[in-house]
């Protein structure tokens, strides 16, 4: 497809790492472009990260969750519950993280953030008490990533909760 020129220029500045220009224009974009599902869809995302890596975690989070709801089915969904996940779990709101992180990790089985979506999910849990779940999401990242970037923490996480689990010998 055709993508607009303002959307381009947009897509530019994010691929320059302008962050905080490439969110003006994704923004200007959808107020005055009047876009196309498809190009909103791509406008929205590209704000989310823009402003996820400006730090800007709420307002990425809020445009991440407007982007599933706007474009449910897209390509870049996966991304979007991960960094939703991702996001929650960074400004404290454990139950939208939980429920991000089990959306994604359900959803998206080869996603290439899936190797830390489970150990992230143990945390949550393990934050919520939740132990049983945590020891679920632990075992499983390590079972299907045994090397992965955050293979280490699964390993911690598993054994804080085997031993809270009171099972000290499996913990050790």
């Amino acid at each position: 497809r055709r993508v607009p020129e303002a959307l381009n220029f947009a897509n530019g500045l994010f691929r320059e790492r302008r962050y905080e220009m490439a969110a003006t224009e994704y923004e200007r974009f959808l107020r005055d472009g009047k876009p196309s599902p498809a190009d909103a869809a791509e406008a929205r995302h590209g704000l989310a990260n823009a402003r996820l890596f400006q730090g800007e975690y709420a307002k990425a989070r809020q445009q991440f969750e407007e982007f599933l709801r706007q474009a449910p089915d897209h390509v870049s969904a996966g991304n979007a519950w991960y960094r939703v996940g991702e996001t929650a779990e960074m400004l404290g709101d454990l139950a939208a993280a939980r429920k991000a992180f089990e959306t994604f990790t359900s959803n998206y089985p080869n996603h290439r953030h899936l190797d830390t979506a489970w150990p992230y999910l143990g945390d949550v849990c393990l934050r919520t008490n939740d132990l049983p779940r945590a020891r679920q999401a632990y075992e499983h990242s390590l079972a299907a990533h045994p090397d992965g970037r955050l293979a280490d923490r699964a390993r911690f996480g598993l054994g804080r909760t085997l031993a809270l689990l009171g099972e000290t010998d499996k913990a050790i």
